[in-house]
């Protein structure tokens, strides 16, 4: 996906930017809270780190955007017969009922990042078929500077 993105720059409305690096900092208050980092520690790091969260956030808006375009224009919308599927997968995987599964994914949130993420899949999936993929030996690869 950052291939895609880096390839296929895409503007990003403030407003989107915004929330989405909100939304990324409270997500990682939470997990940094839960694992006994403080108030003072947790803002030190946000404003060192501002720059990170920024960055994360357009790529992500950046990528929903060419999966929502790519999508659209392959017909890889996640599709009923795609979530009923990846529902009875998660039954046998878990053993949990079905009907608690679809229960649980029916709720709006839960339901719409499991289609975004199967659209993804499909998305992914597809390039990787129309692309050619050259491999290369790990040592050669340089570490993308933050």
């Amino acid at each position: 996906m950052k291939t895609l993105v880096k390839e296929n720059p895409v503007e990003v409305p403030p407003s989107l930017m915004k929330e989405q690096k909100a939304s990324l900092v409270e997500d990682f208050k939470k997990r940094m809270t839960e694992q006994g980092m403080g108030p003072n520690d947790f803002a030190s790091y946000v404003e060192k780190w501002d720059g990170d969260f920024e960055k994360t956030a357009a790529e992500m808006i950046q990528s929903s955007f060419l999966v929502d375009a790519i999508a659209k224009k392959h017909d890889l919308f996640c599709k009923k017969e795609d979530l009923d599927a990846k529902f009875a997968e998660y039954a046998q995987q878990t053993g949990i009922e079905e009907s608690r599964i679809k229960e649980f994914y029916g709720r709006p949130e839960q339901a719409s990042r499991l289609t975004y993420m199967l659209t993804e899949e499909k998305v992914i999936a597809f390039l990787n078929k129309s692309v050619k993929v050259k491999e290369v030996p790990a040592g050669s690869l340089k570490e993308e500077n933050h």
